[in-house]
């Protein structure tokens, strides 16, 4: 039974990554609502959730997602005002008096728009709808949510190599949640009880667990639709998918080293 809940768990996902992923990617905006409906029917038919539970998280989250999709729209259109009104040139020539160097105004430009992707963190495009209600769906159930079986089952299946591995159940929960605090609040209890089934320093697990989330957000879906929205990258986030996914698993190997120097 624990392996078919991970399998229904993990299945929504594989599905996803495998749409986005594959040779001719589907585009997220229809990738997306098919994997939530996926889990809409595993959540009814295998693990038996409450219709009205159900339904209730499917309509809150339709209603969160009006205002994230206001702030990419009020960012895009400030963009494109300040485009066409020549606020833009008046910027380069500034960015050029502060100084020459293509690289510096690169730093300055890409430290002063991650504020601006902050401000629309895990949202953007048509596509946050279907987002939304997929990550939703996900975690609905509380300790038997498919996140929740997805994380006790990677927990519990790596034994004693756990301390290598605990940053990558962090990205898992930053993947469905865009943010390193959400995965945090929702697995951090779980690294708390490994460490004390198996003797661990609780400070490293939680610190690999933190590590984890900023890894998540690597591939977060949420974060990826933001910028594509944003700079107007059309049907683009399969391919920026493939090209992060890679350097996050490296990262999580470089957290267990460190790890493995530690303990």
């Amino acid at each position: 039974m624990a392996v078919a809940n991970l399998l229904f768990s993990a299945g929504p996902i594989l599905l996803l990554i495998f749409l986005m992923m594959k040779t001719t990617p589907m585009s997220s905006a229809r990738a997306l609502p098919l994997a939530a409906l996926v889990t809409y029917g595993i959540q009814l038919a295998w693990f038996r959730a409450d219709p009205t539970q159900l339904h209730a998280s499917m309509v809150a989250r339709l209603l969160v997602a009006l205002t994230p999709i206001l702030i990419v729209w009020g960012a895009i259109f400030l963009f494109r005002t300040m485009e066409l009104s020549g606020a833009l040139e008046t910027i380069r020539s500034w960015l050029n008096h502060v100084s020459r160097n293509r690289v510096a105004q690169v730093v300055i430009i890409g430290w002063s728009f991650q504020f601006l992707i902050e401000g629309a963190s895990g949202f953007g495009t048509p596509a946050a709808l279907a987002a939304l209600v997929f990550v939703r769906l996900m975690m609905v159930g509380g300790e038997t949510s498919p996140v929740m079986q997805i994380g006790n089952s990677l927990a519990g299946s790596t034994g004693r190599w756990w301390p290598y591995l605990a940053s990558y159940l962090g990205a898992v929960g930053a993947f469905f949640a865009g943010s390193c605090t959400i995965s945090n609040l929702t697995f951090g209890p779980i690294q708390v009880a490994i460490s004390q089934q198996l003797g661990l320093d609780k400070t490293l697990l939680l610190a690999l667990q933190s590590v984890g989330g900023a890894m998540g957000n690597m591939v977060a879906i949420h974060n990826i639709i933001a910028v594509c929205s944003v700079l107007g990258l059309r049907n683009s986030e399969g391919a920026i998918l493939r090209k992060t996914l890679l350097p996050m698993l490296v990262y999580g190997l470089m957290a267990a080293m460190v790890a493995m120097l530690l303990l």
